[in-house]
């Protein structure tokens, strides 16, 4: 583990941005997936309302998701804090 920090000092920047760019847009593509297929299977049974339904409420929830974890991370990091002391 150790190792894997002192190459995050001394990679080049290009390893290091591929390293990390390839598993986050991974991850986007499996969440577009997804919201792809939830709206086929809602569009199918439901109707078009439930649709817009969905696009109204999925950016909401995203903004709250992201708040939700920027305020958790950084109350973690004052509870460590605070034990660090």
């Amino acid at each position: 583990m150790a190792d894997r920090a002192t190459n995050m000092g001394t990679d080049p920047i290009g390893k290091l941005l591929i390293r990390q760019a390839v598993p986050a847009s991974i991850g986007i593509l499996v969440m577009s997936l997804n919201i792809l297929i939830d709206t086929i299977f809602v569009g199918q049974w439901i109707g078009a309302n439930a649709i817009a339904a969905i696009n109204v409420v999925l950016p909401v929830s995203f903004f709250y998701r992201r708040f939700r974890d920027v305020d958790w991370n950084g109350r973690w990091f004052h509870y460590f804090k605070g034990i660090g002391k």
